[in-house]
């Protein structure tokens, strides 16, 4: 089993691959592309994944199901309170999330369904 810790933003985002053991396999940015996604998860499987919930999460996370991992949609603020760091960088955030899962301390969000979200875009749109 692996550990991913994805620090996600709009177009690039920052993964870091840790095994059992805890130890750092592979950390780096990707684009936010099916197939670069897949290209850096090549030979990391069966895995599971770790997400800051945020507006653009529900994108990688379904990416990141489709390509065979479970996905934990994290608590921003409560991961925050729990690995609280004087630097902040995008390597340190998704290295911390790969830690913090493999260790099972992610506090989780409710993870809304495929049609929840598809009816909360019409609404939105509505309201607009």
């Amino acid at each position: 089993m692996y550990f991913i810790g994805v620090d996600h933003h709009k177009q690039v985002s920052v993964m870091t691959v840790l095994d059992e053991d805890g130890r750092e396999l592979k950390n780096g940015r990707v684009f936010n592309l099916r197939e670069k996604v897949e290209r850096f998860l090549e030979g990391y499987r069966p895995f599971t994944a770790v997400i800051e919930a945020g507006r653009s999460s529900y994108v990688m996370a379904d990416l990141l199901r489709e390509l065979g991992g479970e996905v934990k949609m994290a608590n921003a603020l409560q991961v925050k309170a729990i690995a609280h760091a004087r630097i902040k960088t995008d390597k340190r955030d998704s290295r911390t999330l790969a830690q913090l899962l493999r260790a099972d301390l992610i506090p989780e969000v409710y993870q809304r369904g495929t049609r929840n979200r598809q009816a909360q875009r019409v609404v939105r749109m509505r309201a607009y």
